[in-house]
């Protein structure tokens, strides 16, 4: 596979904290996205990077392990739609006691 071409991308340095050491990365980002980050000198880019990238390492880890707890679940379709009717009928009963139905 070719290299990727870095013409027209400005490289941005982003640190990551780990509690016992400092990590780097590398960014590339095109010119006029690099020119919108300067007229806000005011945003530490660099902690809107690192807030973005664990917020996303944090939904991976839900879908982790929610695709694992399914993996070991015995809960299947036919015990949901029976799940579903119940709730159906608890909701209704509800609802006939407050008169609304």
């Amino acid at each position: 596979m070719p290299p990727l071409s870095t013409k027209g991308l400005y490289t941005s340095k982003i640190s990551l904290t780990n509690d016992e050491k400092m990590d780097t990365i590398t960014v590339n980002i095109p010119k006029e996205l690099r020119t919108t980050l300067e007229r806000h000198p005011e945003v530490n880019w660099n902690e809107v990077s690192k807030e973005a990238i664990f917020r996303q390492l944090k939904r991976l880890a839900l879908a982790d392990f929610l695709e694992d707890a399914l993996d070991k679940s015995e809960f299947n379709e036919q015990d949901a739609l029976e799940f579903g009717k119940k709730i159906k009928q608890g909701r209704l009963k509800q609802l006939k006691e407050q008169g609304l139905v």
